[in-house]
């Protein structure tokens, strides 16, 4: 029985091994797809930021153009304004004329707010639109200064500033140029201002996402306009000079890059680049988060699928192998019951000629010893005559029991090899051992005092033939002149040979295989 739960031991370790080996390898497959599914979604939010990185060049390449083909415009205005302030033909000629001369139609445009010509000490000499002009002086202007303080600066842009002709209540940048008299001194400024909601409203049209920004400021840090409008901005002198990213704004012609935001914090993409020769930075920085927001949607259904997919085929392959287990079990108890005698509970024919050549490879591996054992039940068959069959496999099943009790090692196997004859497998046993055992069998199946009346000694009883390869002996070879043993077959032809021996001498007793000599085991037996 010890053999038999080894094989039951052993297919069924198979099994499960097979069902681990499932799982593992779902287990794998879904850490495979998950990690493909994984290299995919940060592949494409890669690609999200490329394209948002890509849209933003777009949208500030075509509001740069803008903005400086209308910068340019009211240059070439300032110009022309200079160049007839600077002409005594051109100033000589009556107001109306002059002013046609002066003043460009184009700078009726909406945004646009005074056109004024400034003497040298900062009071409106020519006002478009305005005859006589109007009354103002701008001798403290920063720009008017600058501009009388150095001849060469050429068009200055100024800061943001409240507009004085309307009383504050607009905010403008004023573009000014030197005008000269003959003798190149100060003769004042030609000056066209512009509104700042002009930048404004060009910007509020980029789509940029909730939560972008934009922002257009001088080299110098001050900030011309702003969108989203912040409350902590305080009035139109508000500076970016200092912020984190200032310095990449300036010292950089152009570029992207991942920045959190000094007005607000919030983490963004800023596309700059820079609006020469005006000395403009317009930057566009939508937020992360809305760049990342589809991919997130898409990446929660896509990943969240790939999950539930992966622990669907999770619990498949647990489903599965649950099962292989099972059919292991059922395909076990088939295997043990193909190589188990029913009626007896010992193992059959089959398992009987499996194990011992397994043995036979053993013995001869290691060198070890070897002893087969055949075992009949006395006069069975008269047994049979006169107490019946039924009473017949009663006695079957003693003798199986009896024989199985004598078994100390788990490794000793007892099998019905057919009929009423058993056998057994004695590994790593000498002739002596397997003669003694052979004794106590006898012994213990006459022990059991079942009447046979056609037995000898009116119980029944048991023959027992032994056949032992031994490594260090050697068996006399038999009248025939037999060979020494070389098969696993020819071992046990002499252990039934030993127990005919035993039949024809009385019953009831034990003959060993010393007909037929051993021989040593040479160097092809252990190959």
């Amino acid at each position: 029985m010890g053999v038999l739960r080894g094989w039951r031991s052993g297919w069924r370790a198979i099994g499960q091994q097979r069902g681990k080996a499932v799982v593992a390898g779902a287990l794998c497959l879904a850490i495979a797809l998950l990690s493909v599914c994984a290299a995919v979604l940060l592949d494409s939010r890669d690609d999200a930021m490329q394209r948002a990185q890509t849209v933003s060049q777009n949208l500030s390449m075509v509001a740069e153009r803008d903005i400086r083909r209308n910068l340019e415009v009211i240059d070439l205005s300032l110009k022309a304004m200079v160049a007839g302030a600077e002409d005594p033909e051109t100033m000589a000629l009556p107001a109306r004329q002059r002013d046609a001369v002066m003043f460009d139609q184009a700078l009726t445009a909406k945004y646009l707010g005074a056109v004024l010509i400034l003497d040298e000490s900062g009071n409106i000499l020519l006002d478009s639109g305005h005859v006589p002009p109007r009354v103002q002086n701008y001798a403290d202007r920063d720009y008017f200064q600058a501009q009388k303080t150095h001849p060469d600066l050429g068009l200055l842009i100024s800061q943001p500033i409240a507009s004085r002709l309307s009383h504050g209540a607009s905010i403008i940048v004023g573009l000014s140029r030197r005008i000269n008299h003959p003798d190149g001194s100060f003769a004042g400024i030609a000056l066209i201002t512009l509104s700042v909601n002009y930048f404004r409203d060009l910007l509020a049209g980029l789509d940029i996402g909730p939560h972008g920004a934009i922002a257009l400021f001088e080299h110098d840090g001050t900030l011309l306009m702003r969108l989203p409008q912040l409350p902590s901005q305080a009035g139109p002198l508000t500076s970016i000079r200092g912020g984190a990213n200032f310095s990449r704004f300036v010292n950089e012609a152009s570029g992207a890059f991942l920045g959190r935001s000094s007005f607000d914090g919030e983490r963004r993409l800023f596309v700059h680049t820079k609006i020469e020769p005006f000395g403009l930075t317009l930057v566009i920085s939508p937020a992360e988060r809305d760049i990342y927001a589809s991919w997130r949607h898409r990446a929660s259904i896509l990943g969240g699928a790939m999950i539930v997919l992966a622990i669907g085929y999770l619990l498949f392959a647990e489903l599965l192998a649950s099962e292989l287990r099972r059919r292991s079990e059922v395909e076990t108890e088939l295997r043990v019951l193909s190589r188990t005698d029913a009626l007896t509970t010992v193992a059959n024919r089959r398992g009987f000629d499996e194990r011992l050549e397994i043995e036979w490879k053993r013995m001869k591996r290691d060198g070890t010893n070897l002893s087969v054992l055949f075992v009949d039940v006395d006069r069975f068959k008269q047994f049979n005559d006169r107490y019946g069959h039924e009473r017949g496999d009663d006695v079957l099943r003693s003798v199986a029991l009896a024989m199985k009790r004598e078994l100390k090692r788990p490794s000793d196997l007892t099998a019905r090899y057919g009929g009423e004859e058993f056998a057994m497998i004695l590994p790593q046993t000498d002739r002596r051992g397997a003669r003694v055992l052979a004794q106590q069998i006898c012994d213990a199946v006459a022990a059991l005092a079942i009447p046979n009346e056609a037995s000898e000694g009116r119980v029944v009883t048991v023959s027992v033939g032994v056949a032992t390869f031994e490594s260090d002996r050697r068996r006399a070879k038999d009248a025939r002149g037999a060979s020494s043993l070389d098969s696993a077959g020819e071992l046990l032809k002499a252990a039934d040979a030993a127990l005919y021996r035993a039949k024809h001498q009385g019953r009831n007793r034990v003959e060993t295989d010393d007909a037929v000599e051993l021989e040593t085991v040479g160097e092809d037996h252990l190959a």
